[in-house]
């Protein structure tokens, strides 16, 4: 048999005899369970009772009941009376967690429980006008027709005291109590590494928290749930989240012999919203190397690099649609911009599908590489998709060809030793040319440079001019030339005897024109 708290009276008009014989029925009921449970019963609690100045209750229903306002604890614990107008007759009490000994319905539980465990007590509700709202709202539940308040004098007509605003409260929390966020039972679908924000337009979801294995990668940021999709992992996991709960108490019943009947707060059952996370896509990687210029002990190399810097822009080459059927990118549609690091690295995670990437801008004069190179990431069971590329960018270059001739005979002029400087002065070639006449420079790096001629070929007058010649563009030729004079030199073969007979000759002459001039005065 089940002790009757609400009270099955019927209406006000009723005969008065009747009501009394079924109370003292409920009365009699309730003694002998709360006997059987004294009997059985091993858990205790101690009621402590904390007096509100100027506060009566006021409860009317078969009859009138006016009471001094207190706060009960047991054991420390939030309390209210389930009986009101009974006596409290000890502050030693039995507990028990099985409600069926109060003939409520578990609707009225449950929404008993809802009223305590957001009345005095909850975050905010410091205010002993909350335990009295809570109270009147635990009373009006239990007996229909009933009217209860509070006065501020032990009199029926006395003035209210206003708990309007607090049970407006308390029962737009307990409507708003099994409200999840809106993304209740949806499905997200996340690349791996991405960062995942989902508002929740209910507004609810700051009173929740994440348990279980997804505390590993989802938060709760204010009114956003962020999930730090894993990166090194393929799942569909759930993302469950349980409504905050202010305690752990568990709500218990309290009673003893024909003492009042009361109820504890305590934790109120869960309330669980789940988002299940299917975890996509794969992983991309670009190692980027490059040239640099050296210039040192008259000469000049290239040496290997880590290319930092690099630009590079990532499209779609086909549609890009997840398993949500959300269509993440169109064919052709730019998905990201990178610039390697300074390791000449780059890195990203995409979706499944075939994309494009290619390279906009280079760093430290490397030439452009103007390829595209498409890849396709394709799910391959529980190994995560990947594509890896390897990049060489180098210093754009020229080529020089130099010919040394004869300024009458245009031969080519070997032996001729050249010496090459940047317009800086810097000495970049030093060499001779060779049996054509020719110098050959290939991966000569561009900018403005100068050749002069270090030493003349054997026959030769050494030349002093400067020859400027400037490579603009990778890949491009550059043709220059300098001309040089032979030295002339005595003829030779002939005789010293051919040399004599000429001087002599020469006497001669000289002798003969000598005396027809003195000859001619004389004469």
């Amino acid at each position: 048999m089940k002790l009757l708290l609400k009270r099955k009276w019927g209406c006000w008009k009723e005969d008065l005899d009747l009501k009394m014989r079924k109370r003292n029925l409920l009365l009699f009921v309730f003694a002998v369970l709360c006997f059987v449970f004294n009997m059985f019963s091993v858990n205790a609690a101690n009621l402590s009772r904390e007096w509100l100045d100027n506060t009566y209750g006021i409860f009317i229903y078969d009859d009138y009941y006016s009471f001094g306002g207190e706060i009960y604890r047991m054991d420390g614990k939030i309390a209210y009376c389930l009986q009101p107008g009974k006596k409290i007759l000890t502050n030693d009490y039995n507990t028990t967690t099985d409600m069926e000994i109060t003939d409520l319905t578990d609707q009225q539980i449950k929404q008993i429980e809802l009223i305590a465990y957001y009345g005095y007590g909850y975050s905010g509700h410091t205010d002993p006008k909350y335990y009295l709202a809570a109270q009147e709202m635990i009373w009006e539940l239990i007996f229909d027709n009933s009217e209860s308040y509070w006065t501020i004098t032990q009199d029926v007509h006395g003035i209210k005291i206003d708990i309007e605003k607090e049970k407006r409260e308390i029962n737009n929390l307990i409507a708003s109590h099994n409200k999840k966020p809106s993304f209740d039972g949806n499905k997200v679908v996340g690349k791996i590494g991405e960062t995942i924000e989902i508002e929740d337009k209910n507004g609810v979801l700051a009173n929740y928290e994440i348990v279980g294995n997804a505390t590993n990668y989802a938060k709760i940021d204010g009114n956003k749930l962020v999930i730090e999709v894993p990166s090194d992992t393929f799942s569909l996991d759930t993302i469950q989240l349980v409504k905050k709960q202010y305690t752990d108490d568990v709500v218990l019943l309290y009673f003893y012999g024909e003492s009042q009947m009361m109820i504890s707060t305590g934790k109120v059952d869960n309330v669980i919203s789940n988002v299940k996370i299917d975890v996509t896509g794969g992983k991309f990687e670009v190692h980027k190397k490059g040239e640099n210029l050296i210039i040192e002990d008259g000469n000049y190399k290239y040496e290997k690099i880590s290319l930092g810097g690099v630009k590079f822009e990532l499209y779609a080459n086909e549609e890009i649609v997840t398993s949500d059927g959300i269509l993440r990118y169109a064919k052709g549609e730019l998905v990201n911009s990178y610039v390697t690091d300074e390791n000449g690295y780059v890195s990203d995670n995409l979706y499944l599908g075939s994309y494009c990437i290619r390279e906009i801008a280079s760093t430290n004069n490397n030439v452009v590489d103007e390829r595209e190179h498409c890849f396709e990431l394709t799910d391959n069971g529980d190994v995560i998709p990947s594509f890896e590329l390897d990049l060489e960018n180098y210093w754009p270059k020229g080529r020089l060809e130099f010919y040394k001739g004869d300024l009458v005979s245009k031969v080519g002029i070997p032996n001729t030793w050249i010496e090459i400087y940047t317009v800086d002065g810097d000495l970049v070639y030093s060499g001779k040319t060779d049996e054509k006449g020719m110098i050959v420079i290939d991966n000569l790096f561009v900018g403005k440079f100068y050749l002069i001629e270090k030493e003349a070929a054997d026959g030769y007058k050494k030349t002093n001019d400067k020859v400027y010649f400037e490579i603009v563009n990778n890949g491009q030729v550059v043709e220059t030339s300098l001309m040089n004079e032979q030295i002339k030199v005595p003829e030779t073969g002939k005789s010293d005897m051919d040399g004599v007979l000429v001087l002599l000759m020469g006497m001669m002459v000289l002798g003969y024109v000598g005396y027809a001039i003195i000859k001619k005065k004389n004469g």
